[in-house]
């Protein structure tokens, strides 16, 4: 005889007066995962109907469960929402700045928290006069206990947390320091690794760790909705799936984040984009750690130290015009092949490698004073005895140089110029642009045997071209974003890869 529905369950599963129900009969009307990696399962009596969870372990073990299909229940668990009877205590990793906001409803401001303890995270928010009540009670890393919060289903449009709920701060939740200090949770992530990037939807928030590979230069540019500069900044990882992807940060995230190549980073939180195919953008609630204590990071290292010099990447088409126009193997070009394509003469930057030798360093100029504050690098002015940044609105005792290194570079089919800024040019000289001004107005001789040594040296450089307008005309330039030694190992596998492609387009 077929299991009869079990009517009125639900009813007393909401009222939480369920106890004298002995493994009720309910009915799948439908199953539905969610971005927590969890189930949601829609259910009814006959009577009514309602929406739960269940994990992802439990399907799996049930995995004969289908829509439409009767089900027993054993054990459950009623966690009505609006419930303020909890406390948990949990670690503040991300903690928002106070934003504002003005629309046809009112206007108000508010700020967000991202709690972790070892089981999850969940997001709570506070607005208006409990956003100034609260803000000053939290500061991020530290670990609290905290009640009275509404809980409520999450927002997905402004929560990328991995939970299907939220809180909502007020006046009445009480937020303390937690003074166990034992209890430390760590961060949870979700890797996927950058190979995988093509099966996530654009806007998708995912997690992914990777080692830094290229450091682009801050550059700045003005919002035309806010008229309030921007600063950016792009870098590229890659991870042993043996691709490589860009990475853009914004504001804080570029200026205030030290990042150097070889070194590992975990992103919590990442932004995919679809620029050209498929690349990573920061967002202000993305969580960067430098090389994290985690197995991930341990083996990616090891991989990229073993392996990361010799591996010819892939890139996905576009990257940001970082494969764009480029039509050679590996994205290795000749300085004749800029002019013949007319690489950087779109809208965007080209980027591509260029094996060649160091024919001229200009020595006049190559540095210039910069501002001395942390994350400013505008060109500072000399008074009578100061230096003044318009920028900062500051004066200092003396400029910090950097550098600012114009380099003649050729190989067998012509030369070109090449830009080297600050980062770039001391990986490529060894030294810091203030020392080699030291030097130079101290020992002539050294300054001039140190530029002199890399002159008609072979590098590996990776070049980013663009056509600039100044004055109302265009100037084409090129800019390193990479140095290294040339490995011939893999260049003698890229000509001999380019020779077997040429001889089966010839038909040889």
């Amino acid at each position: 005889m077929a299991a009869q529905l079990t009517r009125n369950f639900i009813e007393a599963l909401y009222k939480n007066d369920y106890s004298h129900f002995e493994n009720p009969v309910v009915q799948v009307l439908n199953i539905k995962t969610t971005q927590s990696n969890a189930y949601r399962v829609l259910i009814s009596d006959g009577i009514y109907f309602m929406s739960c969870l269940t994990s992802s372990l439990l399907m799996e073990q049930t995995s004969h469960i289908k829509k439409n299909s009767l089900i027993k229940i054993k054990k459950c668990i009623s966690n009505k929402i609006h419930t303020k009877n909890w406390t948990i205590c949990a670690k503040a990793i991300n903690k928002s700045k106070i934003r504002y906001w003005s629309n046809s409803r009112g206007e108000g401001k508010l700020f967000s928290v991202v709690f972790m303890d070892d089981s999850s995270e969940i997001k709570a928010t506070a607005f208006n006069e409990s956003c100034d009540y609260l803000y000053e009670k939290i500061e991020q890393g530290k670990i609290y206990q905290i009640s009275g919060a509404i809980i409520k289903l999450a927002n997905k449009r402004y929560n990328n947390c991995n939970n299907d709920y939220e809180m909502e701060m007020n006046l009445k939740t009480t937020i303390t320091i937690n003074k166990n200090h034992t209890f430390d949770p760590k961060m949870h992530y979700s890797f996927v690794p950058l190979n995988q990037l093509m099966n996530y939807e654009k806007d998708s928030v995912i997690d992914v760790i990777g080692v830094v590979d290229e450091v682009n230069e801050i550059s700045e540019s003005t919002s035309k909705a806010t008229n309030i500069p921007i600063q950016r900044r792009d870098i590229y990882i890659v991870d042993d799936t043996e691709y490589k992807v860009r990475v853009t940060l914004w504001n804080k995230h570029a200026k205030e984040i030290n990042f150097e190549t070889k070194s590992v980073v975990a992103f919590k939180t990442i932004r995919v984009s679809d620029f050209g195919g498929r690349t990573l953008s920061v967002l202000s609630s993305t969580i960067i750690t430098l090389n994290p204590d985690i197995n991930e990071s341990h083996r990616i290292t090891g991989w990229y130290s073993r392996y990361g010099d010799t591996v010819d990447f892939k890139h996905y088409s576009g990257l940001g015009s970082y494969n764009s126009n480029i039509n050679g193997m590996n994205g290795y070009k000749t300085i004749q092949q800029i002019s013949d394509e007319n690489l950087g003469s779109s809208e965007t930057s080209d980027y591509f490698n260029i094996i060649g030798t160091i024919s001229y360093i200009k020595k006049e100029n190559f540095a210039y004073p910069a501002c001395p504050n942390d994350g400013c690098s505008r060109k500072v002015i000399e008074e009578e005895d100061s230096w003044r940044c318009e920028r900062c609105c500051q004066s200092y005792p003396k400029p910090n140089y950097k550098y600012i290194l114009n380099v003649n570079i050729l190989d067998h089919t012509g030369n070109q110029y090449v830009t080297f800024f600050n980062d770039i040019a001391e990986k490529l000289i060894g030294f810091k642009a203030q020392r080699l001004m030291e030097i130079k107005e101290t020992e002539i001789n050294e300054f001039n045997s140190i530029l002199d040594k890399i002159t008609l040296q072979k590098y590996d450089f990776r070049i980013r071209a663009k056509t600039e307008s100044f004055n109302d005309k265009p100037i084409f330039r090129c800019f390193a974003v990479k140095v290294k030694p040339v490995n011939y190992k893999l260049q003698i596998k890229n000509n001999i890869n380019s020779i077997n492609k040429l001889m089966n387009e010839l038909k040889f």
